[in-house]
Formats: C-alpha cells, sequence, structure tokens
C-alpha cells in the first residue's frame, strides 16, 4: 500500500455505509479530506490535494480508485467499478452479515493505518532515519535497511544518537 491511500478510501467508504454500496467521488473526496484534517501526518501524505478540492479528486482516481478497481492486491478480484463519476464496492455481502462485515472490515483498516504510521517514515523530521530494532533473546538488534530504498542512509557511523520511542532508534541524516 503506497501512502495508505486504499485504507483511507475503505475507510471513507465504511463511514458512509458504503461497503457494500457506492459513492459518488465528490462524496468520497470530502470524506477523504475529514478523516485526513485531524491528522498532520495524513495531511503531509496528500500533499498540495489536501488543500485543492479537484486534486484530490485526480488523486483518488489515479491511485487508489485504479488499483481498487483493477484488482491490485486483490489477487486479481474486481470488488470495485468505478464508473461515471461514482465508486462501487461490490461486495456479496448478505444484510444480516452486513454490520458484522463491517466491524471486521473497520477494524483491519484501523489496524492496517495504524501499523503504517508506527513503522515510521511518515512520522521522522527531515534528517531523521527511523530504524526499526528487534529484540531477540532480549538484546536489541538493529534492523539493517536497504540502501537501493534508502539511498540517504549514512556510509560510516552516526555522530549521535537519541531514541524517540522503545521499537525506534533515529540517526542523524548525513545532509
Amino acid at each position: 500500500m503506497t501512502k495508505r491511500y486504499k485504507m483511507l478510501v475503505l475507510r471513507a467508504l465504511l463511514n458512509e455505509d458504503q461497503i457494500p454500496g457506492e459513492i459518488e467521488l465528490g462524496e468520497l473526496r470530502e470524506e477523504v479530506h475529514r478523516i485526513c484534517s485531524g491528522s498532520a501526518v495524513l495531511q503531509a501524505d496528500l500533499g498540495r490535494a489536501f488543500g485543492d478540492g479537484k486534486l484530490l479528486e485526480k488523486l483518488l482516481v489515479q491511485n487508489p480508485i485504479a488499483a481498487w478497481t483493477g484488482g491490485k492486491g486483490t489477487e486479481g478480484g474486481k470488488y470495485f467499478t468505478y464508473e461515471h463519476g461514482v465508486l462501487h464496492a461490490r461486495l456479496a455481502v448478505s444484510e444480516e452479515n452486513r454490520e458484522a462485515f463491517q466491524e471486521l472490515t473497520r477494524e483491519i483498516v484501523e489496524w492496517r493505518l495504524a501499523e503504517y504510521l508506527l513503522r515510521g517514515g511518515s512520522d521522522a523530521s527531515p534528517g531523521e532515519i527511523t530504524i526499526k530494532v528487534g529484540h531477540p533473546n532480549k538484546q536489541p538488534i538493529l534492523h539493517p535497511l536497504d540502501r537501493k530504498r534508502h539511498p540517504d542512509l549514512p556510509r560510516a557511523g552516526p555522530k549521535s544518537s537519541s531514541v524517540r520511542r522503545p521499537s525506534s532508534w533515529i540517526l542523524p541524516s548525513p545532509r
């Protein structure tokens, strides 16, 4: 999931009681904007699109809507369609199971969003790199990062380090 846009769309659909169901692009934009209004990290993720309704609509169509309607991440199953500015969640859920299905879906969406936020990166300040710390045998071990995905990693050891939270070390970037 790139930048969690797909989860924002699912959360918006759930908030509007439209899983299964449908939502017009304008309503989806408004709900995604409302969801992101309470989080500086989510606002930063949307960038300029957060303050520009047309740009946000374009972003929603290009990324999460295209991914959902293309079956990306669903092993080829197409559970969503997008026609004439309306996103349709075409999920076969009986009325008697609808509430339970929505509760389970909401739990997964919230878990994925929280996992992404806790994973680091988005909440790091400029000039910082977040590295995951494992604790096998109660001994802290820094998990190496792939230099191809993180080209700004320092080549030599850091001059200083600090702990922001128990599961991360924050090291200064070489900039």
